[in-house]
């Protein structure tokens, strides 16, 4: 009889710890969802492997006809819940550059909270 109200408590206990972390999780989804739309810091890189893995441009200048890879991670974008799911759904508007100086302007469209940010960096294309 001991051994199965200690294994009840511990289940219960799960049960808790859980809850709490769901509950963690929509204050954290209900803080972003009311923040403004915007970007973390915007890098220019050789190479992108993953989620805050990437290698940046020593200088902010390409060759003409090379691969432009932008890091960056959104912030504040709306996150819908829907039955236990969690949906988010943003897009980017990004331009084509002849050889030159220029900006790049990112623009990141948050489609559920209906809002925009904006973030520039400059950069050179070599001829």
């Amino acid at each position: 009889m001991r051994k199965l109200v200690l294994c009840f408590l511990l289940v219960a206990a799960g049960v808790s710890a859980q809850d709490q972390v769901l509950a963690l999780k929509n204050q954290i989804i209900d803080i972003q969802n009311k923040g403004k739309l915007g970007f973390s810091e915007l890098v220019l890189c050789s190479k992108v492997m993953g989620f805050g893995s990437y290698v940046p441009l020593e200088k902010p200048v390409l060759t003409k006809g090379a691969e432009l890879l932008v890091y960056y991670q959104p912030l504040n974008v709306f996150t819908n819940r829907v039955k236990g799911q969690y949906e988010i759904w943003y897009t980017q508007d990004i331009a084509e550059v002849p050889a030159g100086s220029h900006v790049y302007l990112a623009v990141l469209h948050d489609q559920l909270k209906d809002a925009s940010a904006e973030y520039k960096v400059s950069f050179e294309v070599s001829r």
